[in-house]
């Protein structure tokens, strides 16, 4: 994680136009298709590792987009056009969501295959120390693997990147005495919550005590806050410097 915002150039000003939020380009490419008589068969979305996010002014550009993946039984001639005009509408432009378009392989995995099917339920009811004993360098019992046969379907995935807006903090843990910082996790609040508590019991990490300075950083903003104990239904967070530092 970089926790340093890379310097602007007025050349990358065009490259860091604002992208459309994740679930506002979803709701209006199920609302494309629908227009098109598209039917959607697959969904999918991932965390995006792509250079060109770096060189946007996000503080975690690997958290703060996502991929969006959508299969349709096919691709309508104006489907892409008229996702442009609606993304358009919303003050975004699609072109900047590197949005591409590609049939289904001519060959893919069969899921649905019996045998495989079998095989996988019987591989993963084995004991785990069964699972990953090695003979030599190979693993004795091989994961199952589903069969290669030909494409029958005329399945089109549509590809985009999009602004995956979160309400997601990291949160660290300053020890008072040796002053060594410890990442406790990344996520939601109650998540993190959970995760420190579980730290302090188990001791998983000597210096994440109680009397620990925590400090939570959203990961959207950069803003950084003291995280206080729980009180009684929630939590309190004081933004640095409210604190007398």
């Amino acid at each position: 994680m970089n926790n340093l915002p890379l310097p602007k150039s007025k050349e990358r000003e065009k490259e860091m136009a604002e992208l459309i939020d994740t679930k506002l380009v979803a709701k209006l490419m199920g609302k494309t298709a629908k227009e098109c008589g598209m039917t959607r068969i697959y969904s999918s979305t991932d965390s995006v590792h792509n250079r060109k996010l770096y060189d946007r002014d996000t503080i975690y550009p690997h958290i703060e987009y996502r991929r969006l993946v959508k299969g349709y039984d096919f691709l309508a001639d104006n489907f892409l056009e008229l996702l442009a005009e609606k993304v358009k509408a919303e003050g975004f432009d699609l072109a900047d969501c590197e949005i591409n378009a590609r049939k289904r392989k001519s060959k893919v995995r069969n899921w649905k295959d019996p045998e495989y099917k079998k095989a996988y339920k019987e591989y993963w009811e084995l004991p785990i120390e069964e699972r990953f004993r090695r003979k030599g360098r190979e693993w004795k019992i091989p994961n199952p693997v589903a069969p290669i046969i030909p494409n029958t379907e005329n399945a089109v995935y549509v590809r985009l990147v999009a602004r995956f807006k979160h309400n997601h903090y990291i949160m660290r843990a300053i020890n008072p005495d040796s002053k060594k910082v410890t990442t406790i996790g990344w996520g939601q609040m109650g998540k993190l919550i959970k995760l420190l508590k579980y730290h302090m019991e188990e001791e998983c990490y000597p210096e994440v005590i109680e009397k620990c300075d925590i400090i939570c950083e959203w990961i959207e903003t950069g803003e950084k806050f003291y995280y206080d104990q729980p009180i009684e239904m929630g939590y309190q967070l004081i933004p640095i410097g409210e604190k007398g530092e």
